[in-house]
């Protein structure tokens, strides 16, 4: 009875703190903000392109399947190639891809010598970039297809003399019904994994785990605070830390629930089963995590300037945007790491365990070698 009067008194006060409803505000920010962008044109780099000859069918047609061909590139059709340079040269785009004209028989020319001068795509770029040399790779690739049934018919013209009886269309018949097989890889997917969403949208779990932990690290600040005003001056010393996480679960848990809630609506969470229960881990793995690190730290000019360096570090090291494997083993120092991995392994919510258990064992261990507040 007595504690679930604090938890009113706590929760009464929370919602009066402005960090606290900037944080819950956050999340739906974050969500369906995402959700919404997602459904624009979106695509990491611009691309502008255009065919020197407006009336050539063949580079219409193959300028309208890479058009569809990547949706991590963002491509901008223009009517001559002197738009798409412009387009570049004022910054609207990171590169221009200009096909010839002719272009069937410059491409005949490539195969049968493929030499610079015999190029048949003019590429333009500001400036050279990893990301601009991935698109050129990602041309590469494109071209090919169309570029292999012209090595086809000169491979079998110069090198198999037997079949110079056949017409082109009939070897292009043999070439059309050979189908490679899928065997050479094996595709699958996690059955708890969200399906067919958009690539922005994959990093919305790892932000909405970040805004949680800097919540406990607020809660951290608050207690601190409320220490220092004698709020909990009537409640014995070794009672303090049951209190302290009452605080933290509450906090956390608030915003926590939120956010689960905001990611089933937006379609982002996997099942609800699934989802309720990484938040039951995840609260007290964040809540001990902030009470270690306010024993650590100390006072709330500390942990206030540990908050955001705390969640740049996250976003740097957990897979929030990339998954790097070097950062691996320092990333699992954060709770952001199991709550990202163990959406989609559940090996990770063991660990997510075993982090929690040692974040108990960390703050017992210094409340009773060292003064702390």
């Amino acid at each position: 009875m007595k504690y679930g009067k604090w938890c009113l008194l706590f929760l009464k006060r929370l919602y009066r703190k402005p960090i606290f409803l900037a944080l819950l505000l956050l999340i739906p920010l974050l969500t369906f903000g995402y959700s919404s962008l997602s459904r624009e044109d979106s695509g990491i780099l611009t691309v502008a392109v255009a065919q020197r000859d407006s009336e050539d069918a063949f580079a219409a047609q193959m300028i309208a399947d890479l058009c569809e061909s990547s949706q991590l590139i963002r491509f901008t059709l223009c009517e001559t190639a002197g738009e798409a340079e412009e387009l570049v040269t004022y910054g609207k785009a990171d590169s221009a891809w200009i096909f010839d004209e002719d272009l069937k028989n410059k491409v005949a020319a490539f195969v049968a010598k493929p030499e610079r001068r015999n190029a048949f795509i003019d590429v333009i770029e500001r400036e050279e970039s990893m990301f601009l040399t991935m698109t050129r790779e990602k041309l590469g690739g494109f071209v090919f297809s169309y570029l292999s049934p012209e090595f086809y018919l000169q491979y079998v013209r110069n090198n198999l003399p037997q079949l110079n009886g056949m017409t082109d269309s009939e070897l292009m018949a043999h070439y059309d019904a050979v189908s490679l097989s899928d065997d050479l890889f094996t595709f699958a997917a996690r059955e708890s994994a969200p399906k067919e969403q958009s690539y922005l949208l994959t990093p919305v779990r790892g932000l909405l785990a970040i805004v949680t932990l800097l919540c406990g690290m607020a809660a951290a600040m608050f207690y601190v605070e409320d220490t220092q005003q004698g709020l909990f001056s009537r409640i014995p010393m070794k009672n303090l830390p049951a209190m302290e996480l009452l605080c933290q679960l509450i906090a956390v848990g608030n915003v926590a629930l939120v956010a689960t809630l905001a990611m089933l609506i937006s379609g982002l969470g996997a099942e609800l089963l699934p989802e309720i229960g990484l938040l039951v881990l995840y609260v007290p793995c964040v809540s001990l995590f902030s009470m270690l690190l306010r024993r650590i730290l100390r006072g709330t000019v500390a942990l206030g300037v540990a908050a955001p360096l705390l969640a740049i570090v996250a976003l740097c090291v957990c897979p929030v945007f990339l998954d790097l494997a070097q950062l691996r083993t320092f990333s699992m120092l954060l709770p952001v790491n199991y709550a990202i991995r163990g959406a989609y392994n559940p090996i990770y919510l063991l660990y997510m365990g075993i982090h929690t258990a040692v974040c108990a064992a960390g703050c017992f261990l210094l409340d009773k070698t060292v003064k702390t507040v």
